[in-house]
Parts: C-alpha cells; sequence; structure tokens
C-alpha cells in the first residue's frame, strides 16, 4: 500500500458514502442534497493539533484535489476549507469523532 504524507496545513480524506438510490439505472441522490461532504481524515500535515486521524469532517463538496491512489479515491484539502468535526454519539451516550466505514 502507497503511504501519502499531506504537506504543510492539509488534510487527505476519503468521502464517506451516502445513500443513494437507484431507479431504471439512473442514481438519485438523497434528499438532503447538499453544498458539504462527509469525509474521513486518513492523514493529517504538520502543525495541525485539532484534528486527527479517522476523525470526521464538514467539507465543502467543491474544495479540494481528488484523485486515485491503489484504487482508493482521496481528496487532498487546505485546514482552511474543514468546515467542522462531527462527533458521534453512541447508546450509551459517549461522544466520538470516528467514522464508520462506509
Amino acid at each position: 500500500m502507497t503511504k501519502i504524507i499531506p504537506l504543510g496545513k492539509r488534510v487527505l480524506v476519503t468521502l464517506i458514502l451516502q445513500k443513494e438510490s437507484v431507479v431504471k439505472g439512473i442514481i438519485i441522490p438523497g434528499k438532503n442534497e447538499s453544498y458539504h461532504e462527509m469525509a474521513k481524515i486518513a492523514a493529517i500535515g504538520d502543525g495541525i493539533e485539532d484534528l486527527n486521524v479517522g476523525d470526521m469532517i464538514l467539507l465543502n463538496k467543491f474544495k479540494g484535489q481528488m484523485f486515485k491512489v491503489d484504487e482508493i479515491e482521496y481528496i487532498m484539502i487546505n485546514l482552511e476549507d474543514v468546515m467542522a468535526l462531527i462527533e458521534v454519539e453512541d447508546q450509551n451516550g459517549i461522544s466520538s469523532c470516528t467514522a464508520v466505514e462506509a
């Protein structure tokens, strides 16, 4: 597997797939289609203290550079393009920022 190390204040993410439906071969996105995407952090550059690998974040879907390595699609974004950290509570009320694999 190839290791990708972001330089500077950049964050490497993979998108978290959202539910879609297919009608007669046409992909219909979920009803909550927006200009934002949820992503899981795969790697972070030097000097980034607020984020960790595995965190879920919200980002503008029109930001970053998409590319594919070892059949995995990634997006490299600037730290300033991270809009929010997403915390998920489990049934016990424990908060976590770790994404579940899509």
